[in-house]
């Protein structure tokens, strides 16, 4: 079916999304300080502005390696994290996407697994794409490769 390995990452759309709180927050401090002649403007402005900069890397650091027989969950920015999920562990697997994501062309999938360290693997702010037929289709062949039989 596939021989390379998809590489797919949270967008950076979805990384400014993950920090619209604190956007809010600071325009809120910023506005705050204004109004009442404080002091206030460069702690309102540096401390989120340094929160939404870690989030955004962190989330561009995010990186989901699928190949035929695994995928690989790597994160972190100063301590990197690499978690590996096995094709035929995955059961079932649903695909999310909000109003807002649907605007910014970004979803996410959800895997339920039968692995122990990792129940369910979430896939973030990915692009929409046809990557949930190709793992549906990967994870068919995995199990009979390795005769995997999914009993309820």
């Amino acid at each position: 079916m596939m021989d390379q390995v998809i590489i797919l990452k949270p967008t950076f759309s979805y990384a400014i999304l993950r920090s619209f709180d604190l956007m809010v927050f600071s325009c809120l401090i910023i506005s705050a300080s204004i109004y009442f002649d404080l002091p206030l403007v460069l702690v309102g402005i540096s401390i989120p502005a340094l929160i939404m900069l870690y989030r955004i890397i962190f989330w561009r650091m995010v990186k989901y390696e699928i190949a035929t027989d695994q995928i690989k969950y790597s994160r972190g920015i100063f301590q990197r994290r690499v978690d590996f999920l096995e094709m035929f562990r995955i059961k079932d697997f649903d695909q999310q996407q909000s109003l807002t994501m649907r605007i910014l062309g970004i979803m996410h999938i959800r895997l339920m697994t039968s692995d122990i360290s990792h129940p369910m693997l979430e896939l973030k702010g990915i692009p929409v794409s046809n990557i949930t037929d190709v793992i549906r289709g990967l994870v068919e062949k995995a199990r009979k490769e390795n005769s995997v039989y999914a009993i309820d």
